[in-house]
C-alpha cells in the first residue's frame, strides 16, 4: 500500500523534473515508483534500479553482484516475458548500482514491467560456476579497451584504500555458494533500495498501478549505505602507453546545479571542436554517480604527433566560451527534458535512488548559469587533476 499523506505531495514534486509530467509515489516498503508519460513515443523504457554494485563487496567476494545479476536471468522467465511481446530484457551492474532494463515497442509496456519485475524474485543457483567463468571472460573484453585500462588504474589510484578501488573480480568467485548470494540478494533487494521508473506512450494510472503490483510484495529491509569515497588529492600514476587520463572531483546528483554545471565541462572538454585543434580525442567516464566520486577523462592522439600531455594541459586552459555554454545547456535540455523514453527513465530512476528524492532537472538547467559552469571547469586546471601518463 502506498503511503497516501505522502503520494500527492510528492507527484507535485517530481512533475518538476521534466518537461512531461512525472507521476511517482513511494510504498510503505520504501520503493520508489515513477511513470513517465510521453505522449507520441513509439517505444517504452521500463527500468529498475538497485543498490547494489561492486563497492558493497570485500575483496573476498569481488564480483559477487555481477554474479547475481547473470544468475537472474537463470530459469529463463524473464526473458520469456520480454521476447514473447517483442521486447529487448538486459541487465548492467555498476560499482554503485544495478540496472535491470526493458524496452520495445510502447503498446508491449506491461509485458516490460513484467519482465523486469520477474527479474527481482528468487532466482536459481545452480548455474553459478559456469556464470563466474562468463563474467571473467567478459572482464577480459572489458579490458582490452585501453581507455577502459586508464580509468580504472586512474580511479583505483585516486579511491586508495576504499571498496571504490577494489579490481572488480575476485578468484574465489567460482565458489561463492547459494548461501553467500541469497544473503546478498536478501540485503539488496528490498523496498528501501529499489526504485522502478516506467517512460513512453502510457497511462501513468496504470502504470503506477501495474508497478504498484510487481514491487508492493518486495521487503521492507534497510536502505544499504554508500561506502564514503576518499577525499581527492591530485596525483601522477603511470598508466596506459599512448593513453593520458585525468580525474577531478565531481560533486554528483546529490549537489544536482553542480553537477549539471560539471556535466557542460565534461561535454565540452571532449568534444571534437575542443580536441581536434591540439590533434586529440578522448572519451568520458563520467555519468550520473554517487556525490563525489571523481570524473574521469581519457585523452590520446588522434595525429600520432608526440608530446601528449602537453597538449592535454592545453586543452583543459581557456575556460568555457559563451558559445560553448549555450551548446551544453542544449545538451542538457536534450538529455533530461525532451529526451527518449529511455533517456527520461535513467536520469529520474537513478537520481532517486542516488537521492532519495526526485530531481528537478528542468528547474536547474533554468537556473544554471556561466557562472556556476565556470566554476565546475576550474576544477579541471591542470594543477588540480590527477594525472595518469603513459610510459
Amino acid at each position: 500500500m502506498q503511503r497516501a499523506d505522502r503520494s500527492s505531495l510528492i507527484t507535485i514534486v517530481a512533475a518538476l523534473v521534466l518537461g512531461p509530467a512525472v507521476h511517482s509515489e513511494q510504498l510503505d516498503n520504501g520503493a520508489w515508483l515513477v511513470a513517465i508519460p510521453i505522449a507520441g513515443s513509439r517505444s517504452f523504457s521500463a527500468q529498475t534500479f538497485i543498490r547494489a554494485g561492486s563497492i558493497f563487496e570485500s575483496a573476498g567476494t569481488r564480483g559477487g553482484m555481477h554474479l547475481l545479476e547473470h544468475l537472474l536471468f537463470a530459469d529463463g522467465e524473464a526473458d520469456k516475458i520480454a521476447e514473447n511481446a517483442g521486447c529487448l530484457l538486459n541487465a548492467t551492474t555498476y560499482r554503485e548500482f544495478m540496472r535491470l532494463y526493458a524496452s520495445g515497442p510502447s503498446p508491449a509496456w506491461e509485458n516490460g514491467v513484467r519482465a523486469v519485475a520477474r527479474l527481482i524474485e528468487k532466482p536459481l543457483w545452480t548455474a553459478d560456476a559456469k556464470e563466474a567463468r562468463i563474467i571473467r571472460e567478459e572482464t577480459v573484453l572489458v579490458l582490452l579497451d585501453a581507455d577502459r585500462r586508464a580509468y580504472e588504474t586512474l580511479l583505483s589510484s585516486v579511491t586508495a584504500g576504499s571498496p571504490w578501488a577494489m579490481s572488480p573480480i575476485s578468484e574465489s568467485l567460482g565458489r561463492l555458494g547459494g548461501d553467500y548470494l541469497e544473503s546478498t540478494r536478501a540485503r539488496h533487494f528490498t523496498g528501501k533500495n529499489v526504485v522502478a521508473v516506467v517512460a513512453g506512450d502510457i497511462d501513468p494510472r496504470s502504470a503506477l498501478a501495474e508497478l504498484r503490483k510487481a514491487y508492493a510484495g518486495l521487503p521492507n529491509g534497510e536502505a544499504v549505505p554508500l561506502p564514503a569515497v576518499p577525499p581527492f588529492a591530485p596525483k601522477r600514476v603511470e598508466g596506459e602507453a599512448g593513453r593520458v587520463a585525468i580525474a577531478a572531483p565531481s560533486p554528483g546528483v546529490a549537489d544536482l546545479r553542480a553537477y549539471l554545471a560539471m556535466e557542460v565541462v565534461v561535454d565540452t572538454l571532449t568534444s571534437p571542436s575542443r580536441l581536434e585543434p591540439h590533434g586529440l580525442e578522448a572519451r568520458s567516464f563520467f555519468g550520473p554517480s554517487s556525490p563525489g566520486v571523481p570524473a574521469v577523462l581519457s585523452f590520446r592522439s588522434a595525429d600520432g604527433a608526440p608530446g601528449l600531455e602537453p597538449r592535454v594541459t592545453r586543452a583543459l586552459t581557456g575556460g568555457i566560451t559563451d558559445a560553448e555554454f549555450a551548446a551544453g545547456l542544449a545538451r542538457l535540455r536534450s538529455r533530461y527534458v525532451s529526451g527518449s523514453a529511455d533517456s527520461a527513465a535513467i536520469a529520474v530512476g537513478l537520481g532517486i535512488l542516488l537521492t532519495g528524492k526526485a530531481p528537478a532537472y528542468e528547474a536547474e538547467i533554468a537556473r544554471l548559469t556561466k557562472g556556476d559552469v565556470d566554476a565546475a571547469a576550474a576544477l579541471f586546471r591542470p594543477s588540480r587533476v590527477a594525472w595518469s601518463t603513459g610510459k
